[in-house]
């Protein structure tokens, strides 16, 4: 129906579950305009009446009206007909605002829907095209791109609204004058065609300027308070408090050359009725029409004119709109296409059996290249069920990489992994069910211990009796129980209201509850002091042969308990001896 250039191919791309509903609304705007045509063609017999009955000669029309007259028991034509046409505007009223409730409550829900597509199609993106985005770039996406689609979404089904009415009233005036309405199509058509040329095109470019910006904002934002901290003690605010000036402000600015741009229309129609009414005037003067038989057509131009000039002014604004939107929708767009790259693999991974007997997993020759800069080159190394081994490395030497290679997150250059004698592509997601990865900055929420380790806030849904085993477990069960609100304990964002080593055992007992039997830990005591370090230690030995134990460290003491110990050293590994 639409080339996938074509804006409206992109909106309800965007919405096509929904397509229904769409159809639905365009059959409201039918029925809108029928009671338009029919509150048109009463006005101008209602005028008629008033003047002259004797220029009606519409007999269907007449023999209707005293119908309705009869019908009501009032015997005054005048009177029973302006009711009629009360009772036809009040339920055209009463259609228009049910029209719109149903565009808007469907924008909303569609913004609602497509934020959590994009959810689900951020899960199945792929690991190296996610690091080398900005995570503002998602934040904006998800926030204000999906609401700027939804202003889209809703001017578009106005638009066709519009369009579908104006054409029913144009098709009944042509009824009643073609001349008239050559006349009246013609200036429209000139100032669209003005607007749209000498206006429009620069919505685009303001449009592109609002989407950057709004990624910078939201970068800034972020950065701003993810470093808080530092800065306050630094006292060094001044550069984000630039950098969110000067996106504020461009925001700004394009938001008011939008709304400039979308606003004129408005006047310029007004301006362009009165000049059609009083042109009608003078032409009827010139070619000798009498006043008496012009005010009927003149009172329905007028009427019609007053009713299309506002539609003329919402085609050039939801025209404008949808520049002004293009570049958030593309990056949406963009963004949502991952759902059918990706999708299989999410489902995949949800689909996989919870049960995988691990007994090993193997790097054969593997090599691993950022860009030109080789970083890993003919890995050799094996891993065994309940084995406890330890990476050492100096920084920048590919510990983490190695890591990612692991868990199948990128994929080598050269080489292959296998898990369990099979290649890894054909067991990766039955693999990672097995995983925990406990990163160096450790993954907090802002929420109660009890949802830290189940990420769950449905009570239903959480195993009560294995969220206190997992936490006796990981040697937390006695803080929490000595805590006012227990398990129910709102610890701050990224765990702020408690030590590093209660957060470290938070963040094992949700491992621990999720059943996982491989732990890779990322520098699990590079931030806590000697004893809570050595607490960890005794913990990690007590997990030795009952887990299957992966460390990155430095820390000697982290290594001692470790079966083996890898030095990854210029690209190559190597089993370092103790």
């Amino acid at each position: 129906m639409f080339k996938k250039s074509n804006i409206f191919y992109k909106l309800f791309y965007l919405t096509k579950s929904n397509i229904q509903s769409i159809f639905y609304i365009i059959l409201l705007y039918i029925i809108s305009s029928f009671i338009d045509l029919f509150s048109l063609g009463i006005i101008g017999t209602y005028v008629a009446f008033i003047i002259e009955p004797s220029l009606i000669n519409n007999a269907l029309v007449s023999l209707t009206l005293v119908y309705w007259s009869d019908m009501i028991n009032i015997s005054n034509i005048i009177i029973s007909t302006g009711l009629l046409l009360i009772l036809l505007f009040a339920f055209k009223a009463i259609i228009s605002i049910y029209i719109h409730s149903r565009i808007i409550n469907f924008s909303h829900f569609a913004q609602t829907f497509l934020r959590i597509n994009l959810f689900t199609a951020y899960q199945g993106i792929p690991y190296k095209f996610f690091t080398s985005r900005d995570t503002s770039e998602f934040s904006a996406t998800m926030g204000n791109y999906v609401k700027t689609y939804g202003t889209a979404l809703a001017s578009g089904l106005q638009l066709l609204g519009d369009i579908v009415t104006s054409l029913f009233i144009i098709l009944f005036l042509i009824y009643i004058n073609g001349f008239f309405v050559l006349l009246m199509v013609l200036g429209a058509l000139a100032l669209l065609v003005f607007y749209r040329f000498f206006f429009v095109v620069r919505l685009k470019k303001h449009g592109e300027n609002m989407a950057k910006n709004y990624k910078h904002l939201y970068q800034s934002i972020n950065e701003f308070f993810l470093g808080f901290k530092e800065l306050k003690i630094l006292n060094s605010f001044s550069f984000f408090r630039k950098k969110i000036i000067k996106s504020s402000t461009n925001i700004a600015k394009s938001d008011i050359s939008q709304q400039i741009i979308l606003l004129s229309p408005r006047f310029i129609f007004e301006l362009l009725v009165v000049i059609f009414i009083v042109g009608i005037v003078i032409y009827s003067e010139v070619v000798n029409i009498p006043t008496i038989e012009l005010i009927p057509i003149l009172s329905i131009f007028a009427v019609a004119s007053v009713r299309l000039a506002p539609i003329a002014y919402q085609i050039i604004r939801h025209i404008g709109t949808f520049d002004y939107s293009l570049a958030a929708i593309d990056k949406i767009i963009q963004d949502y296409n991952f759902l059918k790259i990706d999708n299989n693999h999410i489902n995949k991974a949800s689909s996989e059996p919870s049960k995988f007997d691990f007994q090993e997993l193997e790097f054969n020759s593997v090599s691993f290249s950022y860009g030109n800069s080789s970083l890993l080159s003919g890995i050799e190394m094996k891993i065994k069920k309940n084995d406890s081994i330890a990476i050492i490395g100096e920084s920048g030497s590919g510990k983490t990489t190695l890591i990612n290679l692991m868990l199948g997150l990128i994929e080598p250059d050269k080489g292959e992994i296998s898990i369990n004698q099979k290649k890894q592509d054909l067991s990766v997601f039955q693999f990672r069910n097995q995983v925990a990865y406990l990163p160096q900055e450790i993954f907090l929420i802002n929420d109660s211990i009890r949802t830290n380790i189940t990420l769950s806030e449905e009570s239903r849904d959480i195993n009560q009796q294995k969220l206190i085993e997992s936490a006796k477990q990981a040697k937390i069960y006695d803080f929490i129980d000595e805590l006012p609100n227990k398990f129910n304990t709102n610890i701050g964002e990224k765990g702020i209201n408690i030590s590093g080593g209660q957060r470290q055992r938070i963040v094992i007992a949700r491992a621990l509850y999720f059943d996982r039997e491989i732990l890779i830990f990322d520098e699990p005591t590079s931030s806590l002091d000697n004893e809570t370090e050595s607490e960890i230690v005794e913990y990690l030995k007590y997990l030795k042969k009952s887990k299957t134990i992966i460390v990155i460290s430095h820390s000697t003491e982290l290594m001692s308990f470790c079966d083996k110990v890898y030095l990854l050293k210029d690209g190559k590994i190597s089993e370092n001896n103790r």
